[in-house]
């Protein structure tokens, strides 16, 4: 076992041992916390492995294959021409090249992130998902923390 994993094995049983209503809640501000730290200390940590590596693919042993990518922020997307190609385009299996059955609909989907509505965005606009759509209860709450 890691450092890591003992110490989330002691915040797994001191969330399930709460003993009121005070500490759960504290320990929920500190998780979402130390989650935001923990992301940065990755992006940290991920910049000085591309920073060590000789070569944009290396081997690693006991670890794997590391390919390093340049990150990119993409902007002022030509969405109608992007749509254009993507609706004349073949997914091919590169391994087979066997070509997928897919509909037009079937390849902006794949493309576009269209998978499911946002709820959050349907909310805004004063619609209600749960009109459109069967749910599930899935026997969990989720809690929204603001101020302090």
């Amino acid at each position: 076992m890691t450092v890591l994993s003992d110490l989330l094995t002691c915040l797994d049983a001191a969330a399930r041992e709460a003993p009121d209503l005070r500490v759960a809640a504290g320990l929920l501000v500190d998780l979402r916390e130390t989650r935001r730290e923990l992301a940065q200390l990755e992006r940290d940590v991920e910049q000085r492995i591309a920073d060590l590596m000789g070569d944009r693919r290396e081997t690693v042993m006991g670890v794997g294959v590391l390919e390093r990518h340049r990150v990119k922020k993409r902007l002022a997307w030509d969405r109608e021409e992007l749509l254009r190609v993507v609706r004349d385009s073949r997914l091919v299996n590169r391994e087979t090249g066997e070509i997928a059955e897919e509909t037009e609909l079937q390849r902006v989907l794949a493309v576009w992130n269209l998978g499911a509505p946002r709820v959050t965005a349907l909310r805004e606009r004063g619609i209600d998902g749960d009109e459109f759509c069967s749910s599930q209860d899935q026997g969990r709450w989720t809690v929204q923390v603001t101020g302090s």
